[in-house]
């Protein structure tokens, strides 16, 4: 149950962030993957902006706001979602789109970009775990589909959101 509300946590970020861009969540196992959602083929723009990067990360950190939501804690099945958290934040700082502007990185110390890369993330998680907040009936909704059949089409989704 609770792979359920991760997945559909990531599910409804994605689909509030980019209309019609899920075509599959599962729980269904698959190579080191409790669960997954499938995104429709999209090409990311060339020029990321930091708004489309931010966005990226809250997809990212929707699985783990859904369980924190849900159940109260987080659990070690978003390690991964976290690990590109953290490599998109880095990107947005290195290419000028954070607080402290255009930078040299290599005059940054790891401290500092441990910090700012942290309230990057954390600014994110905060957005992503209100919105959830106020889509709970849909979350609640799509995990129980999800537990009981293990998949739903991106259609059949968008179905349950926008009901």
């Amino acid at each position: 149950q609770r792979v359920a509300f991760h997945e559909s946590g990531h599910a409804l970020i994605s689909e509030i962030c980019f209309p019609g861009s899920v075509s599959t969540v599962t729980v269904v196992p698959r190579s080191k993957t409790l669960g997954f959602i499938r995104q429709k083929e999209s090409v990311a723009p060339v020029l990321q902006t930091e708004s489309y990067l931010k966005k990226q990360l809250c997809v990212l950190l929707a699985g783990g706001a859904a369980e924190e939501l849900v159940f109260g804690e987080r659990s070690t099945g978003a390690a991964n979602d976290y690990q590109r958290a953290v490599e998109i934040a880095e990107n947005i700082i290195a290419h000028g789109l954070s607080r402290l502007g255009i930078i040299n990185m290599n005059y940054v110390d790891n401290r500092e970009l441990s910090l700012v890369s942290g309230e990057i993330i954390e600014e994110s998680r905060a957005k992503v775990a209100d919105t959830l907040a106020g889509q709970q009936a849909v979350l609640n909704a799509v995990a129980e589909i999800l537990a009981e059949r293990e998949r739903i089409s991106g259609e059949e989704f968008r179905r349950i959101l926008h009901n």
